[in-house]
C-alpha cells in the first residue's frame, strides 16, 4: 500500500438528484462516436441499474428513452460525484466493493450528452458489443456471487422500519453444530428500495459482512472463515428508502472447520463527538486506538452524523509511518457504505490506528457533531 501524509482534506460540493422536465426527443444528426448501446449501457450496468431499476425509488435508468429524457441530470449527478454513491477519494485505499466512475467512464457520460445523446450507430448493439437486431436495455449484471449453491439459505422476514429507515432482523440459522461461514450473500426482497445492510453475530457483535446495491456477496479471503457456535443467531440491520421493507433471503457459504486455522476475530472502534454550533466550518474531532495484537484488517464501517465532510481513517506504525486505509468525502445518509479492503492490511501489534474528521454546520440549529468507525479484521 502507498505510504503517504495527507496534508489538507478537501471538500466537494453535492448537488441534488433531481429531474427537469424535456422535451420529445430530438432526430438529429452527430458526428459523437459515443452511443447509448455501446459504451453508456455498459456503464448503467455496472453503477447504475442496481438502484435505477423498474418500479424501483429511484428514476430507472433501464431503456434508452428513460435515460436520454434525464441524460442533464445524469451527467450533473456525474461531475459533482453524488452518483454513483461511493464517498472514497481515489488513491487511498484499495476496494472489493468500490463503486466510482473511471475517468474513461466519466468522459463516456460527458461525451454521450454534449453529443445529444445518440442511441446508435446505424445499427443495435448487444449488451456484450457485438451488432443484434434486439433492443437494448441496461440489465442488474452486479453484487452477484457467482457461486452456483449457497451451503444455506435462511429467510429475511419483513420487520418494521425505524424513524432513521433501518430494519433489524434477527436470522437464526439454527445450527446444531460448529459451522465455519466463508462467504454471506443477501437476496433482498424489495432490492430498488433496500440502500444497505450489514450482518453481525449477535451476541459477540461480530461483523461478518455486508450488501450495498452494487456489492450484494461479500467473502473472505481464500483460507479465513468466522466460526459459528451450535445455536448462535444473526443480526441483520437493513437502511431502506422510506418506510417500506421487505423480506429476502440470506444465502450462507461455509468452509472445513478442520482445513482452518483457529481465527481470533477483532473489533476496534474509533469514536469521537462534539458541539456542532451554528455556522461552523471545519470542527476537527480526532480519536485513536492502540493495535494490541498483530492484525489483518478487512473492512472500515463507518457511521457519519449528518454534517460530515471528510474522514481519514490511518495505521500510524511504530516507525513513524502512516498507512492511510480510506480517505472519504461528501458522505451520502442516503448511501451508508462500508469500506471493503480487496487485500487485508497488516495492523501489527504497537501501531495506532487513528480516525479524524471535519463537520460543517450551514443550518442556523445547533447540533452533534458525531462520528463512529468500527474496523474489523482478525
Amino acid at each position: 500500500m502507498r505510504r503517504v501524509v495527507l496534508a489538507a482534506a478537501t471538500c466537494g460540493l453535492g448537488l441534488a438528484w433531481a429531474l427537469r422536465p424535456v422535451g420529445g426527443i430530438a432526430h438529429v444528426t452527430t458526428t459523437n462516436t459515443v452511443v447509448f448501446e455501446r459504451e453508456i449501457v455498459r456503464i448503467l450496468e455496472a453503477h447504475c441499474v442496481a438502484c435505477h431499476a423498474e418500479g424501483g425509488a429511484t428514476p430507472p435508468l433501464v431503456t434508452y428513452e428513460q435515460t436520454w429524457l434525464v441524460r442533464d441530470a445524469v451527467l450533473a449527478a456525474v461531475l459533482d460525484r453524488s452518483m454513483p454513491p461511493w464517498p472514497a477519494v481515489s488513491g487511498y485505499g484499495d476496494f472489493a466493493n468500490a463503486n466510482a466512475l473511471t475517468a474513461r467512464e466519466r468522459q463516456f457520460i460527458v461525451s454521450w450528452v454534449e453529443g445529444l445523446g445518440p442511441r446508435n450507430i446505424g445499427e443495435r448493439f448487444s449488451n456484450t458489443g457485438g451488432p443484434s437486431g434486439e433492443a437494448v436495455v441496461a440489465a442488474d449484471t452486479g453484487g452477484g456471487s457467482g457461486l452456483a449453491t449457497a451451503d444455506m439459505v435462511v429467510a429475511l422476514l419483513s420487520r418494521a422500519v425505524d424513524e432513521a429507515g433501518v430494519a433489524r432482523v434477527i436470522v437464526d440459522p439454527r445450527l446444531t453444530s460448529e459451522r465455519s461461514v466463508r462467504a454471506i450473500e443477501l437476496s433482498p426482497g424489495a432490492a430498488a428500495d433496500l440502500r444497505a445492510a450489514s450482518f453481525f453475530l449477535e451476541d459477540a457483535d461480530q461483523w461478518l459482512g455486508s450488501w450495498t446495491p452494487w456489492y450484494g456477496f461479500m467473502a473472505l479471503p481464500p483460507g479465513v472463515a468466522y466460526r459459528l457456535a451450535p445455536g448462535a443467531r444473526i443480526r441483520a440491520e437493513l437502511r431502506y428508502a422510506g418506510d417500506r421493507a421487505a423480506g429476502g433471503e440470506l444465502r450462507l457459504f461455509f468452509a472445513d472447520s478442520s482445513a482452518l486455522p483457529p481465527l481470533r476475530p477483532i473489533e476496534l472502534g474509533l469514536e469521537a463527538s462534539a458541539e456542532l454550533a451554528t455556522a461552523t466550518v471545519g470542527l476537527r474531532l480526532h480519536a485513536e486506538a492502540r493495535v494490541e495484537r498483530d492484525t489483518r484488517i478487512l473492512a472500515i464501517l463507518p457511521e457519519m452524523a449528518p454534517g460530515a465532510r471528510t474522514l481519514e481513517v490511518s495505521v500510524r506504525h511504530a516507525d513513524g509511518s502512516t498507512d492511510i486505509l480510506v480517505f472519504a468525502r461528501d458522505f451520502s445518509d442516503e448511501w451508508p457504505t462500508p469500506f471493503v479492503l480487496r487485500e487485508p492490511v497488516v495492523a501489527p501489534a504497537g501501531s495506532l490506528l487513528r480516525a479524524t474528521a471535519y463537520f460543517d454546520n450551514r443550518t442556523e440549529t445547533t447540533r452533534e457533531g458525531r462520528f463512529r468507525v468500527r474496523v474489523s479484521g482478525y
